[in-house]
């Protein structure tokens, strides 16, 4: 088995991480574009108080879960259901938890 997607998910993660990470700028900066990118990692910061690279290395596992996911299913068809409806969820998590930050995250 290839692992094209799973590769290039990983690769694209690690784009956003750097992209997150100069977004954030060292408190200075936007926390939203990181939320967009890392949506379910990000979740853990509404009972948390503070951000660590470990939200970055769990985004990175969940970029490398939908490559791989793209990589196992066969049938085109359903391939494009199952991602569409992936992102179709992580694009509302990301919606909702960007609107729902702590205050001390703004």
């Amino acid at each position: 088995m290839k692992f094209k997607f799973t590769v290039f998910f990983v690769l694209a993660a690690i784009a956003f991480t750097i992209i997150s990470l100069m977004s954030i700028n060292d408190g200075y900066g936007s926390i939203k574009p990181a939320v967009y990118f890392f949506a379910y990692p990000f979740l853990s910061i509404l009972w948390q108080s503070s951000i660590s690279i470990y939200i970055f290395l769990i985004g990175i596992l969940q970029y490398a879960f939908y490559g791989f996911l793209a990589d196992f299913i066969k049938e085109n068809k359903h391939k494009i259901i199952i991602l569409s409806g992936l992102l179709i969820l992580h694009l509302i998590t990301a919606y909702w938890l960007a609107n729902h930050l702590p205050a001390n995250f703004h």
